[in-house]
């Protein structure tokens, strides 16, 4: 019985360490993660102030303030997750206070009784109470009888310390994670805050570029650069992507094959990648107020800011980057020289190298890069050229 305690003992010491264990790993992890975030913020907004010190175009400061907005939100996201999953800690590590002090309690009158029983033999007299046997075998009974006892008080005396020690920790614990999430709740306050003032620059930003023509045209002709960019980096894509994952170790080379599909037949077939009304058709299109025409290579979809962008088809993240007129953009590989492309996001939830099956969240409709609202551009190509997404989905 005590062996099987003992096991039971060291088994839920070892739990409880190897808990903390893991979620320091996981706290070092996500630390990690925002030091990373808080050095780029870092990194643009000295970039910022050179740009401005420069005298640069108000499209150039419109770029970093709406990278360090990107960021911003990261580091908000990140430290939602960290609250919660500490939430979950403090919820976990109070279960296991009001286990302890329990158990505490229990050994605690066992220890009390054993201690009664104890004391009463050695007040009457051990001695006198052997010699008191009425035949040699009741003697032995009582040697060993007085020896269980003593023995049992020694091993519930040291099972009630040790479980002391375990409460103690334990609350050690639960007061180092309730410290450590209002430390994540002021941190969170500070960036949102942050993120406010971003949003309330590139607003401003926005509308003097949208009310000074000459901007707006500059605007614009970086639209269409940028449109021969993609293009350039989807060829490029094509012929160096095998190379990248063969060393990548986060693409699963196994899971690719199994989700991949064929989509050559997905002709008509393809879910919208958000819900909202067409602002821009595939081809020519007017700008009303400079009387110019761009050349859309994809389709706009007018969306609600916030709103779910999903996958049309299973396919590999092949890049996630800020594109200047495109914003946060991320880039499928579908196989067999076809891509999608998803631009103005708000938030992505994707990263290189991750697989997605169809229908799999990749990130949120934004204004990032647009001066129109927040919208979806969204792009498919096939071998390196643009066709019209109309062709493919429902």
């Amino acid at each position: 019985m005590h062996s099987k305690v003992a096991i039971l003992l060291i088994s839920l010491f070892l739990l409880l360490n190897w808990k903390g264990l893991f979620a320091q790993e996981k706290v070092s992890q996500a630390q990690a993660r925002l030091e990373k975030i808080y050095q780029e913020i870092g990194k643009l907004e000295d970039e910022l102030k050179n740009t401005e010190q420069q005298k640069q175009s108000e499209l150039s400061v419109l770029k970093q303030i709406e990278r360090q907005e990107t960021l911003l939100r990261q580091a908000v996201r990140l430290l939602d997750k960290e609250i919660e999953r500490t939430n979950r800690d403090i919820s976990a590590l109070h279960s296991q206070v009001e286990t302890l002090s329990s158990q505490v309690s229990e050994l605690k009158q066992l220890f009390e009784q054993q201690l009664l029983a104890y004391f009463k033999f050695t007040r009457s007299g051990q001695l006198e109470w052997l010699l008191g046997a009425k035949n040699f075998n009741q003697l032995l009974v009582r040697n060993r009888y007085f020896k269980m006892i003593s023995a049992g008080v020694e091993h519930t005396l040291a099972r009630l310390n040790d479980k002391r020690t375990q409460l103690e920790s334990t609350e050690r614990k639960r007061r180092d994670e309730l410290r450590r999430k209002k430390e994540l709740a002021s941190r969170k306050r500070k960036e949102q805050k942050a993120l406010q003032r971003k949003r309330s620059q590139r607003k401003s930003k926005i509308d003097k570029i949208i009310r000074d023509s000459a901007l707006l045209r500059q605007s614009l002709a970086e639209k269409r650069a940028n449109y021969e960019k993609l293009k350039n980096m989807i060829r490029q894509l094509r012929t160096t992507e095998a190379g990248s994952r063969a060393g990548a170790a986060e693409f699963d080379q196994a899971l690719w094959e199994q989700t991949r599909g064929d989509f050559s037949r997905a002709r008509k077939k393809l879910n919208w990648p958000a819900k909202g009304k067409i602002l821009h058709r595939f081809g020519k299109y007017r700008n009303p107020r400079l009387k110019t025409t761009l050349i859309n290579n994809g389709v706009d979809i007018q969306a609600p800011k916030g709103s779910q962008v999903r996958c049309v088809f299973p396919g590999v993240v092949s890049l996630v980057v800020y594109m200047g007129g495109f914003g946060n953009t991320v880039i499928m590989d579908h196989g067999a020289g076809y891509y999608s492309v998803y631009a103005h996001l708000e938030d992505v939830l994707v990263q290189k190298f991750q697989i997605l099956k169809a229908g799999e969240v990749i990130g949120t409709v934004g204004d990032s890069g647009s001066l129109e609202g927040a919208l979806l551009h969204f792009e498919i190509y096939q071998n390196d050229k643009p066709v019209d997404p109309l062709r493919w989905l429902k």
